[in-house]
């Protein structure tokens, strides 16, 4: 458990539920409550090596009002946040798996300018949400992160906002507290029931287990190899020959059973490999050999190329590297080319290219390779790949644009005040708050 912070200067303080300790009074538009970097170390170090956390606080917040009661934060990114949104009657609780931030709802009134009791508790896969000691939710999440290096992400911990002037809570907080032990809202309500073991507790032990089958199984293996050896070791006479195929081989003999395997007398069995070959882009293979010849490279125009590579220097110029020379053919418009179904009048010499080809050409209808979210455009002399409006890239990868990311312009959400923007696949949809009505698909009074 973390021990509580010395007073922080420029503080307010009023009472609270607990009357052995003050309650932080936080009314100023304008402050920072960042916990001394030692402390924000250790918070962080504590998620990192327990898998059994719960966050314990007493908070009263003024109606309506939506803010973070606790931070943990490293640089811009969220590692753990608890909010209360007064205006959605919702507790939050974000946090990172796999590198990215996941958020939790819970349906909850907390801003009722009432005091109650907090306690939020996560073990393993699973959350559970405690408030005035009654568990209002528990369900199975994805499992957080636990590594966070601390030397390459600074870390600060947050009381009553997210950083620096974002996510201001308005009320009071008192007795908050993270907890890194089994059940650790008991601390907060001691009468309240506990369960036979934690998530946290069963994962664990499901980890051993596995950890001692693997043991198991190559502990069996060795012994088996074990026998095996103390069994040669036993004969009474070594084997002083091996026979492969009807020949009789002496031990140590060594021969080839085909070009690629080759097979040795040992202890008076017979024991072959495959030769391993070298791999090249172009290999040559000859008669009787296992592994195939891999010629040199060719420089050319301040390149290397590999044996049987081929590259177009110049329009209708063909250059091949054949055992370390390049040799080059002009290519015979009149033979090599497509056979077009146009008159000479309708063909369009395209540049760089070689061939020809005809005016209106549907290079689309040809084939394409444009991403499902984007359209295909025919060109004069190919085609191009356009994403589709809600959508970003260059056409042949398209990726949804989230328009509630920003507010206006050509790729940002129009959504007024009473909304909340909704991102869905392509475009957005601005939904009303509780309490409003629709006007029309941005605006709600």
């Amino acid at each position: 458990m973390l021990p509580r912070p010395s007073p922080l200067a420029g503080l307010r303080y009023t009472n609270g539920p607990n009357t052995s300790s003050p309650a932080i009074l936080l009314e100023d538009p304008v402050r920072y409550i960042a916990m001394s970097r030692s402390i924000s170390q250790r918070a962080q170090r504590l998620l990192a090596d327990h898998s059994d956390v719960t966050f314990l606080c007493s908070v009263q917040q003024k109606p309506g009002n939506t803010g973070t009661i606790l931070a943990l934060n490293s640089e811009s990114n969220r590692l753990v946040e608890i909010e209360s949104n007064g205006k959605l009657d919702e507790l939050r609780f974000h946090y990172v798996h796999n590198g990215r931030v996941v958020q939790e709802t819970f349906p909850y009134m907390l801003s009722d300018g009432l005091w109650h009791r907090l306690a939020i508790s996560v073990s393993g896969d699973r959350i559970s949400v405690y408030v005035d000691c009654n568990r209002i939710y528990q369900r199975t999440i994805q499992t957080p992160d636990r590594t966070m290096p601390l030397a390459s992400r600074p870390t600060s911990l947050f009381l009553g906002q997210r950083d620096g002037q974002y996510a201001l809570f308005r009320g009071a907080l008192q007795d908050v507290k993270i907890v890194t032990q089994a059940h650790g809202y008991l601390l907060q309500c001691p009468q309240q029931d506990t369960e036979c073991s934690t998530c946290a507790k069963f994962q664990d032990l499901e980890q051993r287990v596995k950890e001692m089958t693997t043991m198991y199984t190559e502990l069996t293996r060795k012994l088996r190899k074990t026998e095996e050896r103390l069994s040669e070791l036993e004969q009474c006479e070594c084997l002083k020959y091996c026979h492969d195929n009807g020949t009789q081989r002496q031990e140590g003999e060594e021969w080839k059973r085909d070009k690629c395997t080759t097979c040795r007398c040992k202890n008076g069995t017979v024991e072959c490999h495959r030769e391993e070959c070298p791999s090249c882009p172009n290999p040559v293979y000859r008669d009787g050999e296992c592994c195939p010849i891999c010629h040199t490279t060719c420089y050319y125009s301040g390149k290397y190329y590999y044996h049987g590579q081929t590259v177009n220097p110049a329009v209708c110029v063909t250059c091949t590297c054949v055992n370390a020379v390049m040799q080059c053919n002009q290519l015979d418009v009149q033979k090599e080319c497509p056979q077009l179904n146009c008159p000479e009048s309708e063909r369009i010499s395209v540049h760089g290219e070689c061939c020809p080809v005809c005016k209106g050409t549907d290079f689309c209808a040809l084939g394409h390779d444009c991403h499902s979210n984007a359209s295909c455009v025919n060109l004069a002399t190919k085609y191009a790949c356009h994403c589709q409006k809600g959508f970003d890239g260059d056409g042949h990868r398209c990726e949804d644009i989230d328009e509630c990311k920003v507010a206006g312009g050509p790729k940002g959400h129009h959504c007024s005040d009473n909304t909340v923007c909704v991102n869905t696949q392509g475009s957005y949809r601005c939904d009303c708050l509780k309490g409003y009505s629709r006007q029309d698909s941005s605006e709600c009074k």
